[in-house]
């Protein structure tokens, strides 16, 4: 994603399987580089999932996978117990981690 567009990479593994289409601002190949122009304050952010991309540049074969793994994973007890044991998890992480500033004003 490029400052709210998003471009595709080329032969990426979501295009090689079906799964994503290009979208309307094309490849990252014919995007200008971030900081490129004088000026420019754009910045660049991978996406690295199908869940991420806009609606318009995944397939149905997409759509349909998106929700079989879905299903997998609602209906598992493993993956769910796993799924919430990590975000309770990074919860409590994040919950005590405290800035320098904290941490030297107690």
């Amino acid at each position: 994603m490029l400052n709210g567009n998003v471009y595709a990479v080329q032969g990426n593994w979501a295009m090689e399987k079906g799964l994503m289409k290009l979208g309307t601002q094309g490849c990252i190949n014919d995007a200008i580089r971030p900081a490129q122009e004088v000026g420019c304050m754009c910045r660049l952010q991978w996406i690295y999932n199908l869940r991420n991309l806009p609606s318009e540049m995944v397939t149905e074969k997409g759509r349909s996978e998106l929700e079989r793994v879905r299903t997998i994973v609602e209906n598992s007890p493993e993956l769910s117990k796993q799924k919430l044991a990590s975000v309770t998890d990074s919860e409590n992480s994040q919950s005590r981690k405290k800035g320098w500033l904290a941490r030297w004003l107690g």
